[in-house]
């Protein structure tokens, strides 16, 4: 957008049909996809701030709410990432 602002949107897929990474127990294995949305703010040159939405989708229950295992997760979180010359 500018210098000190700038957005994105990004799909995703994952997939573990071995399960090295994440282990379902499950035949098909891990499968994923995903959406999301960040903001960034460049503070100085050192310094960026994010706010990410972000929305995943599972073929299966996967992702817990209230004690149960659902398809979907949104979330929203924020980040701060600081470099060193």
């Amino acid at each position: 957008m500018n210098e000190r602002w700038a957005m994105a949107l990004r799909g995703e897929y994952f997939q573990d049909v071995n399960g090295i990474v994440i282990d379902r127990n499950s035949p098909s294995g891990f499968k994923t996809c995903g959406i999301s949305f960040n903001l960034d703010r460049k503070i100085n040159n050192n310094v960026l701030f994010r706010i990410e939405a972000r929305h995943l989708q599972n073929g299966t229950p996967l992702y817990a709410r209230n004690s149960e295992l659902v398809r979907g997760n949104t979330f929203l979180i924020t980040s701060l990432a600081l470099t060193f010359p």
